[in-house]
């Protein structure tokens, strides 16, 4: 999705398939690789969106097939193979019945949702308190699970990541109009979304000088992800 009126380019989704479950582990075999997008596309600026990988070993790949994964098949069906070992075929593709779709994704909205709701609500008593880092944690956990819950719900999948900018961007290709929660069109609202780019934890919050106060426009900012999200949902 290109919008360059807006400045909005939708980011890169390579599925790199590995052929046992070690070497899917991102942690321990993909992070260089990872840092080499992000300096090429930060730093060198010779890519244009941001490109993120998302790793599963073959037999995961073809459970997900054999179950109908709306993510999986889409890719199968209508993604760009761009190396493709020989001797490794992907099952067939199977259809999920609608019910089954139906059923599932419900599962997932009432599994997600009400946590997204239950953090925004301590956020919010944080916020009010005056304990904004707490809060400010509490915000990024919310809006995380808001994303899981919106992919989880419409494809039955969410990557295994606490890396709001990419959940993020996938979920803005699932329904454009959350682009409108994270705006691109300014320099600080770039700034406040970088700060999402890696997992938050408490370590990282306090780090954090203060929060903005609540009637700000930075403080709607901070809210506006897990809120627009909510509204959609």
């Amino acid at each position: 999705m290109v919008d360059p009126v807006g400045g909005y380019y939708s980011d890169y989704e390579i599925l790199v398939v590995v052929n046992h479950d070690e070497p899917a582990d991102t942690t321990s075999y993909w992070a260089g690789a990872e840092d080499h997008l992000l300096r090429e596309f930060e730093i060198a600026q010779r890519i244009r969106t941001p490109v993120n990988l998302i790793v599963h070993s073959l037999s995961d790949v073809n459970g997900k097939l054999k179950r109908g994964r709306p993510f999986f098949v889409d890719i199968v069906r209508d993604g760009i193979a761009l190396y493709e070992a020989p001797d490794h075929p992907s099952d067939h593709l199977k259809p999920l019945l609608a019910a089954d779709a139906k059923a599932e994704a419900q599962g997932y909205l009432n599994e997600w949702l009400p946590g997204a709701d239950n953090f925004g609500i301590l956020a919010k008593q944080a916020q009010h308190a005056g304990i904004v880092k707490e809060a400010a944690f509490l915000l990024h956990q919310a809006t995380e699970r808001l994303y899981h819950c919106t992919l989880l719900v419409l494809t039955l999948y969410s990557p295994k990541s606490h890396k709001l900018l990419f959940l993020r961007s996938q979920a803005e290709r699932l329904v454009p109009s959350l682009i409108t929660a994270w705006p691109r069109d300014t320099g600080s609202r770039n700034d406040r979304s970088n700060c999402c780019g890696a997992p938050m934890s408490m370590r990282a919050i306090r780090r954090t000088t203060r929060l903005p106060t609540r009637n700000s426009p930075a403080g709607r900012a901070c809210r506006d992800p897990a809120t627009a999200g909510r509204r959609r949902l």
